[in-house]
């Protein structure tokens, strides 16, 4: 396996709960992971006028950071969710 395929993110089975990197915990309604121990979490923002997907990165501390871009395996994730509730 090159480094590019350890690289690559697969949606599979989603996760029941993730813990934020302080702490918090939420719900993700799909999970990635990667070869090389990689792994996103997408989940639901229920506050404000629109609810929106959100992308979290597992960090070296455990914990998930949100992330501000979107990379071409979420994407394609995304595309097949329903709209957020």
């Amino acid at each position: 396996m090159n480094l590019e395929e350890r690289d690559i993110y697969k949606q599979t089975s989603t996760d029941k709960t993730a813990t934020s990197r302080n702490g918090g915990e939420f719900t993700p309604v799909a999970t990635l992971a990667s070869a090389n121990g990689g792994r996103c979490q997408i989940s639901v923002v229920q506050h404000g006028p629109n609810h929106c997907y959100v992308l979290w990165l597992k960090q070296f501390s455990g914990g998930y950071k949100k992330i501000p871009y979107i990379f071409r395996e979420a994407f394609n994730v995304l595309v097949t969710l329903p709209e957020p509730k």
